[in-house]
């Protein structure tokens, strides 16, 4: 699922949860969302979304598909 996605079906504890997780501000992940991140934080996120909302993960790749191939 891409990150615009989770974030539109999370609650704001999740969205909160993930940003504490990643070390960041949760406002920041709507920017990743729409204009990517580093692939350090992709991989922050691909690892922290699944102890947020297991049944909805997040992949690097979808995060940042410049360098991963989904």
């Amino acid at each position: 699922m891409k990150l615009a996605e989770w974030i539109k079906k999370s609650t704001t504890e999740e969205l909160r949860a993930l940003a504490q997780a990643v070390d960041c501000h949760p406002q920041y992940l709507y920017g990743v969302a729409k204009d990517g991140c580093s692939t350090k934080l992709a991989k922050k996120i691909e690892k922290e979304v699944p102890k947020i909302t297991p049944k909805r993960v997040v992949t690097k790749a979808e995060v940042k598909p410049d360098v991963w191939d989904n």
